[in-house]
């Protein structure tokens, strides 16, 4: 089984797919469905516990997602932008009503153009965008040049393909 089948995929140009869908809890429990369905298959003396924790995670799931919307909802929708240093939030901006902006692209290697980080200054000045976040493997310095040139300030890290150190968020 196909560890995404039953997701949408979200296209980043015609010619790549997003990868971050997992960001989107509800897709994070089509994951757990697939993956309980391989499981049971491989497993299948087994099943009943693989439903049991897929049904237990999913429920967690669930909850979560449900936080994260009545979190979001408290926030007026003129004011969920974000801009971030690396475009890979898509799935969570999508299921949560959020705007992310990023002058970067999903590659967090390449360089944006000079015309490209004006513009982005420009709209946070001109959107009125008070925080600017970064993501947590990226190098910083860019995007902090953008808060201070923008005159935003920085707001805290953002994780979207690593978990932070023991201890941490």
């Amino acid at each position: 089984v196909p560890l995404s089948e039953g997701i949408a995929p979200r296209m980043i140009d015609k010619n790549e797919i997003d990868p971050h869908a997992w960001q989107n809890l509800l897709n994070g429990k089509i994951y757990v469905a697939n993956i309980a369905k391989a499981l049971k298959a491989a497993l299948p003396e087994k099943a009943g516990q693989i439903d049991y924790r897929a049904a237990v995670y999913s429920a967690e799931m669930e909850r979560l997602n449900q936080l994260i919307v009545d979190d979001f909802a408290a926030i007026p929708a003129a004011r969920r932008k974000i801009i971030t240093n690396h475009e890979a939030f898509g799935y969570f901006g999508d299921a949560y009503g959020i705007v992310f902006v990023s002058p970067i692209g999903m590659n967090t290697e390449a360089e944006p153009s000079a015309s490209d980080v004006a513009k982005l200054i420009n709209q946070i000045k001109s959107e009125g965008v008070k925080l600017v976040f970064i993501e947590n493997m990226s190098n910083p310095k860019l995007i902090k040049q953008i808060a201070k040139d923008a005159g935003a300030e920085m707001g805290g890290e953002l994780f979207s393909d690593s978990l932070s150190l023991p201890g941490g968020p």
